[in-house]
Order: structure tokens, then C-alpha cells, then sequence
């Protein structure tokens, strides 16, 4: 058995324990009965560097009570700090005392609880670590419910000359589920697990059951579904796997299940000798080898050397010894050979022609070498004294796989791959996975698959001195993962893919950070401190993004992390070329501006940010605007460095329009962000000018009492068909973990007591405003704050409806396009204006908020606050409608450039408007005469040879100036509405 990590967070990503091409193993991570049943198991944490709003109080209070230099990464979808780290608080006596240290880490727990593990009380946290490793005091707590384990949470303290300087958490919010009851027998779970696993994978042999445990499903969509869970180990032969299944503890369900042997493949055809078959042979000392002398057994020493009384006699020798035994799964059977030797003998054994004897010599080797090379890392970590299970030859192909502990699995030659046992790149990595398992401080750290790949990709790497990973696995000298790209960087979260994929991009960052250390401190003592931060960072980390305050926290030398570490601006280019830094950008969406500004103020505030690096920071900041009605109107604004962010103004629309917008932040190690950050919906709103409210609701009361309605409109009313509700949002399935203003919102499902979080699947539910009288006014618009997290629209609709016609609705890929994955995620609230009045028609109209879904993944829903309907008077010139002192008005087909055209500004096409217009022969923006082109619009004649010929061809025609520059006087954009 294993550690867990954060549920689904990063533990059930699978745990990666193989080297495997870009092509995903089918049951990696962790595979739920029912599919989708919370949304789609979270492969990856998503994190942030800015406190949610639900935790703004007690993170208030822990910088208070600590001290303003500490920083935090949080975890975005249940809202608990996964990293907080900074100069550290005083712990006198912790690094040599235990006693003491435990002390201060309970007191920092019962102190900021409600941060760290919100929903918990001190005893829920059992103490199950307490090491000194590297300099660094770690105390470890596990998570429990009522006194059940609670997979994956867990709680823990850093402690370095002697100060507290770090605290991780990967506890679950709010823990509730059901209690376990005696009713399912150990009997009945293992036939159950067996039986789930006998459907897809032949025979299973369902082994020990364990718990009862809490088992937190957290969904991709941030809903999170607590299970009351034993858990049962299976075998299956065809193909291998190594399985923990979950079976409900009260009623026998299957709820999920997972590999702890992952198989995948690899390409290692090397082109250094020693790393693939086929190539030059070395020889390798037998280090580790028990052989056999006149019956004698002996262990070949480091250098190779064998020692035994007597002259000439007989060596028997065979791939095991005290640190690795070689199985083969062949019927070759285990290799044993017989040399005659006599003293100063020189023996080599040799098998390079006959695969499977060869594969358990090479496994045997290279298993040999990587525990020496680990030894280095860990002296002292008692794994590296067990006897490793190396199985080789198994009857399949182009994989490999460990479980984390002390067995490793390789597989025969095939047509398309190398017999895995003879390729040192992935004994290592295999090696380098185990490694991993068996170094993890218990309620500290914790495995992630992801993590897990890429830190196996870095002890191959490191070994062989080459970024290239896996040269030779398909039989060419090509790496299999490259964690050095030409020209490239793996980013997070951006090349978040298949498990080895994103691996890349922890084993890159590690890779970028050897290459700065060896620069700085040279080849051996830059390798040297680089593994060193590997090794002692992987002990610690939960998953790839905890890794950059893990390896701070080793590297660090007097107990402050605020104040910089030997190598904090090396480490901060390494993990910043890779997205991984605790760096981000804030912004303050704004909602209105008035006619009479002279700009759209625009500004950004950035984190994270280190001025104890020269150049450290972001490269430049920039605003893209347009109109909405007018999208081809708009341009770009370069923002202006503010000291801790930046600013800057948009140009300003007359009165009545609404102007769109998004913020790019381009940091000086390649990486950028966008806000907002929804692909769906790209922009935020700003609308100019003044507008009479009609009706606003803040939602601090019951919107019921006001007149709201909501229902259902299809789908079965039963199971909460209708779940729109007003309340507290809890932060649920993605939903804020606040209200915008005061405590209340309205929206679907708000993640209370009993709830997920999660909108009903086949539904189409709605919430209708009061009715109000709109009379009196041009133009009518809603405007309110939203936090909306709805599936593509090509399968589920949030939509605004005035008088059953929609007015508004989330983006949807279009039918022909495979991938149907523009899913409207709002991270922030996101303030929303829509123009109603083209859709009105009467005085008191209906207006609806609508979600319609089908049976497939389900997000969060609607979620809104500060509510006002407001109306505006005034004539808007492109509405269609000729109001006012207009000369013409085509609506969309207004134009500053087509011939013929209703300008922009509602006037009629003329002579010196720039544009040529029916018999005009020219017209160049002006209407004087002596210039190639008359005030008539026509060419000037000019004699040449007796006769008359038209002046040039060159029309000199110029397009009026822009509206930003020249036009903000005209009339603009109204809206009259038809006369009642």
C-alpha cells in the first residue's frame, strides 16, 4: 500500500509509476463507476496566488499574528492554502528538539485552523511524522472524520534554523459523509472489487480490505463528494495490473477504483553504448551480487572484488543479491552461470546475444547503479537496504512499471519496442518512481502521478547526464520525452496533457535549474546541489506546483524565505520558464464610466514578483478593447509600469455604448496570462455614460419576498430538479466562496449542507425576475454580477431571456468541430451589461435566466449578485432606428469605408468624407480645391499637348479620422424605443 495525496487532486491522478509515449495507459488515475458522477475526476490542482474571498478573514488574521512577508498558493477549488511560506516565525529548540517541535506545530494548527483545514476541529489531525532531513524539521499530520481516515488530507509544519518558515496543506473543506456502519462484510467487498475488475481485465484476485475510509471525490468542475469507502487490493494477470478498489462500506457499491501498477511504454534506443542493446557493451562491476564460492555465499563489494580463502575453485553466479533480485517471467528461467576462477582473475559474464539472459543482467546492473546514485541523495532512507523485486521478461510489450515500493516490472522485445530490462533509461526511471514512493514523509508530501513521471524523467536524466529521456525504447536513438526543447518550454498549466506529458514540465524545471547550478557553481558541484533539491523537494511536495516552495525551502539557509535563498534567483528562472512560480496578476473588472471621463482607467496588480533578481518580473502589460456593437472598432493600449503592477486608460466611447476589454501580462521568462481568464467569454464589460435604475436587488434578502419566481421548465422534478437557491455560495463545483457584496447571492445549486455544488443534469430550470415597468425610457439594459460555470453550448445553455427571446447565451463550439470543450468558466466575479430593449415588447417584461442541460457533465450555474435593470434616454445612432438629428440609420450596416454607406455617425454620404460614393470620381477627406482632387469630388483638368486629360490617378483619399479622435461630439449609438 501507498500514501494518497490530495483526493483527485493530484493522488488520483493516477499513480504514475511507468514510462510510458504519448499515448495514455487507459486506467491511469482513478476511474469512477459512474462516469461524470462529479463532474469529471480533477487530474491537476489548480492554483493561485490570491487569496479566495471566502478566506480573505482568516488569511487577515494569520498575517497578522505572523508578520505581512508570508505568501501563499492556494488551491483553487477547495480553497485551502496549499503552500504558505515566508520569514519565518520563532520555534526555539525545534530542529534538535522533536518535542518542541510538535509543540509549535500544534499550536499553529489550533491557531489557524479555520485556514488551513476549514470545517475541522484539532482532533480531526493525527500526527504521523516527525523528521529532520536536509536541515529541515517536518511534522506531518493525517486527516480523519469522526475518527475515520480521510484520504489524502493531511496538514504539515517546516521547521528551519529553528523557525517555522512553511506550512502545507492538502486537507478537505467541510468534511461530511455517511457513517460507517457493520453491515458490509470483508467477504462481500473483496467478491465485489473482484468482480469489477474480472469485467474489463479477465480474472482478478482480490487480496487484503482495508478502512473503513473517507474518500473525497473532487470533481474537475471543483465539486467535491465525500464517500464512506473500504478499500480492497485485486491482482490481474492479462493484462498485469495491481489494483485499490473502492467498495461504499454501507451498501457495497462499487465507487471507484485505481492502478497502483500503471503499465505504459517507452522508446530507450540509445546511442550511448551502455543504454541500449546492440550498442558497444561496458563492463560494470557486479556490485551487489551474491555469489556462490565451495558454497560459500559472498557479496561482490563496489569495486567488483571477490574475496575467499583458497587458490583455484568455481564462481557460480547469478542477478540477485541483498538490494535486487532478478525474476524472469520466461520460461528461460533465472540466469546462473559457473566460472572457473583462480586468484587475479579477470570474469566476464556476457549474454548480449540472447534477450531474456541479458535482460536480468541489465535490469540487475542498472537497479545496482541507481540505488548507488540515490545513496548519495539518502543515506540513511532504509528502503535502499530492502531487497528490490525486479521481474523481467514478462509476456507483453513496450512497458514498464513500479509499485512505488520495492517491485519493478519490465517486458519483453516486441516489433515496435526494445525489451524494457535492457535499457538503463528506464530501469532508472522505474528505479526513480519507487525512490519516490518510499521517500515521501508521511502527511507531508504525497504522490501525484504527474509528479511522480517527471521526477523519474529527472533521476534518468541526471544519471546519464542527458536531457534526452528514453533514447532507444522504439528502436531508435530518438528521446522518448525531451526535457530540454529547443526553442520550447513545457508550461504550466498550459501543456497540462497525459500524465508523462505534463511530467515534462516538473522534469524540466528541474532539468532548466541544473543547467543554471552547474553555470554558477560548475559541472560536479552544480549536479550535485541540484539533486541534493530534488531529492529533499520531492519528500515534501504533493504535486508539480507545490514543488517550487519545496525546493525554496530546501535551498534556504537562515529560516526567512522572504528574504531570498542562496539560489532563489536560479530557481526563479528555472520554474518560471515553466509557469511554475507563486507569480500572478490581479485586476479590478470596472463597470461604468462616465460620458464626461476623459479615459477607461485600466490597472493590474502583480505577486509574486522578486527584487532581489535583476530583471525579475513581466516584460509589458497590454489592454485590447473594441465595441461591442462595433468589434471591428478597437485597438490595443500599452500599460504603464505602477511599481507593483501596471496601468493605463482606454480611449472613451460617447454615452450609451459598451466597450469590451482584456488584460495580457507577458512576463520576462516567455510566460503570459490573459483576464479574464475564460476562453469562452474573453472580455470585460465597461458601460459609459449615466443610467436611471428601474430596479436593483443586492440579494441580502429572500429574493422570493421581492417577487422573484423560479422553477422547472423540463426534466423530472424529483432529485432537486429546481435547485436554484438564495443563500451563501460555498465554493463549490467552482462557484466564488463569497458573495460580491454582503453575504447572499441567488443562483443554481449554491454547495450548502447535503448539496454538491453541481446544476441537475436533463434539465432546464429558470429564475424570472419581478415584474417592473420599463416605460419612459430609450433604452433598457440588465446589468448585475456574475459567476457563471456552465458545460460547451453545443450541450448545455445558460441563457437571458426578455419576453421568451434570448437576449444573451454562453459560447458554443459549432457541430462540425470534434472537440466540444468551450466550457464558460468565470474564475472571478465578472460584471455583465446586456441591452434588452431590441427584445421588448411591452411595458413590464418577463425577464428569465434560464440553464438547460443534458445528462453529461454538470458545473456550477448560475451564480448572481448586485442585480440592477436601469434605463437610459437618449438617441442611439446604429440601433436601425432614424431618432433624433439623424440623417439615416442602417443599424449594423453603418460605415466609415463602404460606398455608399450611412456613415457612423448617422449622416448621409458626401462629397469630403473620404470615402467615393457613387459618381464621385474621387474624394480625399477635404473639400478644398488646388489638390488632386476638386471640392466636387472630381479631378482637376490640366492642359497637356492641347488637350485635356484627368490629374494623376492618385485620389489622395483618406478615411476620416477614427471616432476615438474626432467624433466624440457627434451623436452616437441611441436607442428609441417605439412609442407606447
Amino acid at each position: 500500500m501507498f500514501t494518497l495525496s490530495v483526493a483527485l487532486v493530484s493522488a488520483f491522478s493516477g499513480n504514475a509509476h511507468a514510462v510510458g509515449p504519448a499515448s495514455e495507459a487507459a486506467e491511469h488515475g482513478l476511474q469512477l463507476r459512474a462516469v461524470g458522477q462529479s463532474g469529471g475526476v480533477r487530474t491537476v490542482r489548480r492554483v493561485d496566488a490570491i487569496a479566495p474571498t471566502s478566506q480573505l478573514g482568516s488569511w487577515t488574521r494569520f498575517i497578522r499574528d505572523r508578520g505581512a512577508t508570508w505568501s501563499a498558493l492556494w488551491d483553487a477549488q477547495t480553497g485551502v492554502p496549499l503552500r504558505v511560506f515566508g520569514a519565518g516565525t520563532p520555534a526555539p529548540g525545534a530542529i534538535s528538539d522533536p518535542a518542541r517541535a510538535e509543540v509549535f506545530a500544534r499550536q499553529a494548527l489550533r491557531a489557524h485552523l479555520d485556514l488551513f483545514a476549514p470545517g475541522s476541529v484539532e482532533g480531526d489531525f493525527e500526527l504521523v511524522s516527525n523528521v529532520l532531513s536536509g536541515g529541515v524539521r517536518s511534522i506531518g499530520f493525517v486527516q480523519r472524520w469522526r475518527g475515520v481516515r480521510v484520504l489524502g488530507g493531511q496538514l504539515s509544519f517546516r521547521f528551519k534554523a529553528d523557525k517555522l518558515v512553511a506550512i502545507g496543506s492538502e486537507a478537505l473543506p467541510f468534511v461530511t459523509a455517511e457513517e460507517p456502519r457493520a453491515s458490509l462484510s470483508p467477504i462481500t467487498a473483496r467478491q465485489v472489487a473482484a468482480d469489477w475488475i474480472a469485467l474489463d481485465h479477465g480474472v482478478a484476485r482480490p487480496g487484503t480490505v482495508e478502512g473503513p475510509f473517507i474518500l473525497p471525490l473532487v470533481g474537475s468542475n471543483g465539486a467535491i463528494d465525500y464517500r464512506t469507502v473500504l478499500r480492497v487490493a485485486c491482482d490481474s494477470a492479462a493484462p498485469l495490473g495491481v489494483w485499490d478498489v473502492y467498495v461504499d462500506a454501507n451498501d457495497g457499491s462499487e465507487v471507484a477504483r485505481q492502478q497502483t501498477l500503471v503499465n505504459a511504454t517507452a522508446s530507450l534506443s540509445m546511442e550511448v553504448p551502455e543504454r541500449r542493446p546492440g550498442a558497444t557493451l561496458r563492463d560494470y562491476p557486479a556490485t551487489g551480487a551474491a555469489v556462490t564460492i565451495d558454497d560459500q555465499e559472498i557479496i561482490v563489494d563496489a569495486d567488483g572484488l571477490v574475496s575467499w580463502d583458497g587458490d583455484a575453485s568455481t564462481l557460480i553466479v547469478r542477478p540477485s543479491g541483498p538490494r535486487a533480485t532478478v525474476v524472469d517471467a520466461a520460461e528461460s528461467g533465472l540466469g546462473l552461470q559457473s566460472f572457473p576462477i583462480a586468484d587475479g582473475d579477470a570474469v566476464t559474464w556476457s549474454a548480449s546475444d540472447a534477450e531474456f539472459l541479458d535482460a536480468q543482467l541489465t535490469a540487475f546492473i542498472h537497479v545496482e547503479l541507481a540505488n548507488q546514485y540515490a545513496r548519495r541523495l539518502a543515506p540513511d532512507l532504509p528502503f535502499l537496504d530492502q531487497q528490490m523485486t525486479v521481474t523481467v521478461n514478462i509476456d507483453q510489450e513496450c512497458n514498464a512499471n513500479s509499485n512505488l515500493g520495492a517491485r519493478i516490472n519490465f517486458f519483453r522485445s516486441s516489433d515496435r519496442c526494445a525489451n524494457t530490462a535492457r535499457l538503463s533509461d528506464v530501469v532508472y526511471h522505474e528505479f526513480g518512481h519507487s525512490l519516490h514512493g518510499q521517500s515521501i514523509i508521511p502527511g507531508v508530501g504525497a504522490t501525484d502521478t504527474a509528479l511522480s513521471e517527471g521526477l523519474s524523467d529527472y533521476l534518468a536524466a541526471t544519471i546519464n547526464d542527458d536531457s534526452g529521456m528514453g533514447r532507444g525504447f522504439f528502436k531508435d536513438g530518438e528521446p522518448l520525452r525531451e526535457l530540454d526543447p529547443e526553442d520550447s518550454e513545457n508550461v504550466w498549466p498550459r501543456d497540462i496533457a497525459g500524465v508523462h506529458t505534463t511530467g515534462m514540465i516538473i522534469g524540466g524545471a528541474l532539468w532548466d535549474l541544473r543547467k543554471e547550478l552547474i553555470a554558477k557553481y560548475g559541472k560536479e558541484a552544480g549536479v550535485a546541489a541540484t539533486d541534493l533539491l530534488y531529492y529533499e523537494s520531492l519528500r515534501r511536495a504533493s504535486d508539480i506546483p507545490s514543488m517550487y516552495v519545496e525546493v525554496l525551502l530546501s535551498d534556504d539557509d537562515d529560516g526567512d524565505l522572504s528574504n531570498g535563498t542562496p539560489n532563489v534567483c536560479e530557481i526563479n528562472r528555472a520554474f518560471g520558464a515553466h509557469g511554475l512560480r507563486v507569480m500572478r496578476a490581479e485586476i479590478d473588472p470596472i463597470t461604468t464610466v462616465a460620458a464626461t471621463a476623459s479615459e477607461v482607467p485600466v490597472g493590474l496588480r502583480l505577486f509574486g514578483l522578486s527584487s532581489l533578481c535583476e530583471g525579475d518580473g513581466p516584460a509589458q502589460a497590454t489592454a485590447t478593447w473594441r465595441l461591442r456593437t462595433r468589434p471591428d472598432v478597437g485597438g490595443e493600449v500599452a500599460l504603464q509600469d505602477s511599481g507593483d503592477g501596471f496601468v493605463g486608460g482606454l480611449p472613451l466611447a460617447p454615452a450609451g455604448n459598451v466597450i469590451e476589454y482584456q488584460v495580457r501580462v507577458e512576463y520576462e521568462d516567455g510566460s503570459e496570462q490573459f483576464f479574464p481568464n475564460n476562453p469562452a467569454d474573453p472580455f470585460f464589460d465597461v458601460f459609459v455614460g449615466e443610467a436611471t435604475p428601474i430596479y436593483c436587488t443586492d440579494f441580502e434578502s429572500d429574493p422570493v419576498l421581492e417577487g422573484w419566481r423560479h422553477g422547472l421548465l423540463a426534466g423530472q422534478p424529483t432529485g432537486g430538479g429546481d435547485d436554484w437557491q438564495w443563500g451563501a455560495p460555498n465554493g463549490r463545483a467552482g462557484d466564488p466562496f463569497a458573495a460580491l457584496s454582503g453575504t447572499s447571492v441567488f443562483g443554481n445549486d449554491l454547495g450548502g449542507p447535503g448539496f454538491d455544488g453541481l446544476y441537475q443534469p436533463d434539465r432546464v430550470s429558470f429564475a424570472e425576475m419581478p415584474s417592473v415597468d420599463v416605460a419612459g425610457f430609450d433604452n433598457v439594459r440588465v446589468q448585475y454580477w456574475r459567476w457563471l460555470g456552465v458545460e460547451d453550448g453545443f450541450y448545455d445553455r445558460a441563457t437571458l431571456t426578455v419576453d421568451g427571446q434570448g437576449v444573451w447565451e454562453n459560447a458554443a463550439t459549432p457541430a462540425d468541430e470534434r472537440s466540444k470543450s468551450l466550457h464558460h468558466r468565470d474564475r472571478q466575479w465578472v460584471f455583465h451589461d446586456i441591452d434588452i430593449t431590441g427584445a421588448l415588447t411591452n411595458d413590464e417584461p418577463v425577464i428569465r435566466f434560464e440553464l438547460s442541460s443534458d445528462s453529461g457533465l454538470e458545473f456550477g450555474g448560475w451564480t448572481i449578485d448586485d442585480l440592477c435593470l436601469v434605463g437610459v434616454n437618449g438617441t442611439f445612432c446604429g440601433d436601425g432606428v432614424i431618432t433624433g438629428g439623424e440623417e439615416c440609420d442602417d443599424g449594423d450596416g453603418n460605415s466609415d469605408v463602404a460606398s455608399g454607406a450611412c456613415r457612423t455617425d448617422c449622416s448621409e454620404p458626401r462629397c469630403g468624407d473620404g470615402v467615393r460614393d457613387g459618381a464621385e470620381a474621387c474624394d480625399d477627406g477635404n473639400s478644398e480645391d488646388g489638390d488632386d482632387c476638386t471640392a466636387l469630388c472630381t479631378f482637376p483638368q490640366v492642359e497637356e499637348d492641347g488637350g485635356c486629360r484627368a490629374a494623376g490617378d492618385s485620389r489622395g483619399n483618406h478615411h476620416r479620422l477614427p471616432w476615438i479622435l474626432g467624433a466624440l461630439a457627434l451623436a452616437w449609438r441611441r436607442r428609441r424605443r417605439a412609442a407606447r
